[in-house]
């Protein structure tokens, strides 16, 4: 779950009082009578050599001649505080806070001289002779906002102190043909001329003359996405997730272990809701004004009903399980099983679908035609039993909850998922089987009947044993505690405020929220230009703005659209889709104030090629994967090598770029 971030009070640095390292003079009542500060001022500290003298003379005569001369030149001088009658080292303090306030006033001078001094960017060669990972952008962003003292090796920041806001724009679906590379080739490929040759614009100009080549200085990067040889990771998760060193990792642990959880800290929150396509409850907590737009999925469908208040005076708990099979129109509902939190069963019914079954999926479901040919239970019979016993108020509990829900038809507020309280051995974004969850921390199999397949009384069962285990022993029970959240991050390390701006919400917080006490923001963007709208409008509120622009991968078929919360207009030709980008880039860098860096990345390459061979596999049943999978080798891995070819853009804004030459603001040296 998403923790909600408020600001944590600080102190000021106070140094603790420093001991003088001298000893106070102490005079006698005729010297404090007799010596003025006029007389240090005007015998240029010949007067200390007399009180020297007097305090070391040993005879009255010798006294007395000293203390005249100092008595006549001081006759005429108006009588100050005695005190500055004291020892020269006290002199020399007075002095020396002089010459320390001078200091500041010379450092603060300096430091003004250094902020209007433009930032500068190089970058190694040497270092980048293989291809920049996405880890590698992440290490500098983290670096530039505070979040690590770890300065990248990669590429040197001069004038740091002027750096002052990182907007990141990922924007899948670039292709070297963009930056005006001969098609069918790779950005691996054409390393030293992107690195190197800076009449290559980033993108060409099109016949309206907007292009982000009018927008100096630039410098291109090939990367390299997340991923392996025969597999590829998600480049935005790579970006917002921190790995942990030792000592974090059980800083971390420590700080979970000592929280004392109730099951209200395992509800899901309506980002987490929102981005596992939960059907969202009007009365979801936190639900606002910026998630109103989920609340119209579905809307016009008289089959989806919301859980009302049954009128409990104490919330219950419960798990759901359901089974389906497959139809012409997609899965439909054969089973719905409910558990309370003792285990006992409170409903369990076999559902005789109303269109014709192609397949069982015995093998995952348990259902068989013999089931369900006596049944006569319909759909619309079991959303009404479940509607009547579960209230608004209950708490459901269910693993990837949202798949029942939705065969239901049912919108729930309060939500356990234990595929998120738990997580993957590999940790995010993969997600635990509850197989693996059930062998792992209960010590017991399920799932195992390969023949009759799951159960989902067993299933629900589970799900409230594993919730029981997480509140005994803490949050940090299932938990990978090896990565962090960057925004999370740098907001408690450095208190610098984020924003998210996506076609999905991922954290808890929202721009509606009050902006004054947490430091991460996510906003909800339905197009690539409402998207670079909003970050314009908010571009002076945040030390670091991200957004992540679809339009381009899914015109390409990079992707696909999924969730019927997306804008279902046609999207226009890429050409079009480019030319939009540039200019509302030209926007973005001519509101971004002096000092701002601007990371336009790709984060993959061309995923056709694995997109169509994953859909291909996942059609198959496990065992048929795993053959298809060692058969089809080769092609996974010439599809996994042009997936993770990307690019990287660094676009720097300094205001000196106006007026001066800035062909040096960002270079490459060897």
């Amino acid at each position: 779950m998403a923790n909600t971030l408020s600001p944590r009070s600080t102190s000021p640095n106070v140094s603790p009082t420093k001991k003088l390292d001298y000893e106070p003079t102490t005079f006698s009542d005729l010297d404090r009578d007799r010596v003025s500060e006029d007389s240090v001022v005007n015998n240029g500290g010949c007067m200390y050599t007399r009180v020297a003298k007097l305090s070391i003379s040993e005879t009255k005569e010798s006294k007395s001649r000293i203390l005249d001369v100092i008595s006549q030149s001081t006759k005429s001088k108006r009588r100050r505080s005695s005190v500055a009658s004291i020892p020269p080292s006290i002199s020399s303090s007075s002095q020396s806070r002089q010459n320390s306030v001078s200091g500041k006033i010379l450092k603060k001078k300096k430091k003004i001289t250094a902020l209007n001094k433009p930032l500068k960017l190089k970058v190694f060669q040497k270092y980048v002779k293989d291809k920049l990972s996405v880890k590698d952008l992440r290490d500098l962003s983290l670096f530039l906002l505070g979040g690590t003292n770890n300065s990248p090796k990669w590429l040197h920041i001069e004038n740091r102190q002027s750096f002052q806001k990182l907007i990141v724009l990922f924007v899948p679906g670039l292709q070297p043909e963009d930056y005006k590379l001969d098609l069918g080739t790779k950005f691996s490929e054409n390393k030293e001329k992107l690195l190197n040759d800076k009449t290559i614009n980033i993108f060409p100009t099109n016949e309206t003359g907007i292009g982000i080549s009018n927008i100096p200085p630039f410098q291109n990067l090939p990367i390299m996405s997340p991923g392996s040889r025969l597999s590829l990771f998600s480049a935005y998760t790579s970006f917002v997730n921190v790995g942990l060193s030792k000592n974090e990792k059980k800083k971390r642990f420590e700080e979970l272990q000592r929280k004392k959880i109730t099951i209200g800290d395992l509800i899901c929150d309506i980002g987490t809701l929102a981005e596992n396509d939960y059907p969202i409850h009007i009365d979801t907590p936190g639900l606002s004004e910026s998630y109103n737009y989920l609340l119209s999925k579905n809307a016009d469908d008289p089959k989806w009903k919301n859980t009302r208040n049954l009128g409990n005076n104490t919330p219950r708990i419960f798990a759901i399980d359901c089974e389906m099979c497959m139809s012409d129109n997609g899965l439909v509902l054969t089973r719905a099983s409910v558990i309370d939190y003792e285990l006992n069963v409170l409903y369990d019914k076999l559902v005789k679908p109303g269109v014709p079954i192609i397949d069982y999926l015995t093998q995952y479901s348990g259902i068989t035609a013999e089931l369900l040919d006596p049944i006569t239970t319909t759909f619309d019979e079991v959303q009404s039993d479940i509607l009547d016993l579960i209230s608004s108020s209950d708490i459901l509990i269910g693993h990837s909850l949202q798949s029942d829900l939705n065969i239901l038809k049912i919108r729930h507020p309060r939500i356990v998922d234990t595929a998120l309280i738990f997580h993957h051995k590999a940790g995010p974004p993969f997600r635990p089987s509850l197989k693996y969850l059930a062998s792992e921390y209960l010590n017991s199999s399920i799932q195992i009947d390969k023949i009759n397949g799951h159960n989902s009384i067993e299933d629900a069962k589970t799900c409230i044993s594993l919730t029981k285990q997480k509140l005994d022993k803490g949050l940090a029970f299932g938990m990978s505690i090896n990565t962090e959240n960057f925004f999370l991050r740098i907001g408690k390390m450095a208190r610098k405020k984020s924003l998210v701006l996506s076609d999905s919400v991922s954290r808890q917080s929202s721009y509606h929220n009050n902006i004054h006490d947490k430091f991460d923001y996510t906003m909800h963007c339905t197009s690539d230009d409402e998207l670079m709208g909003e970050l314009v409008k908010n571009i002076n509120k945040f030390d670091l703005l991200v957004g992540r622009l679809r339009d381009l991968e899914f015109s390409r078929d990079y992707s696909k659209r999924s969730t019927k919360s997306l804008v279902q207009e046609k999207l226009p030709e890429s050409n079009v889709i480019m030319s939009q980008f540039n200019e509302n880039l030209k926007r973005v860098y001519e509101e971004a104030p002096s000092g701002t860096i601007i990371l336009v990345m790709s984060g993959s390459g061309d995923t056709r090629e694995w997109t169509s061979l994953m859909s291909e596999f996942n059609s198959l049943n496990a065992q048929d994967r795993m053959e298809k999978r060692k058969e089809r080798e080769h092609d996974i891995e010439s599809a996994v090598s042009k997936a993770r070819d990307g690019i990287a853009t660094l676009i720097l804004k300094n205001n000196q770029n106006d007026n001066n030459n800035n062909s040096n603001d960002i270079e490459v040296c060897d």
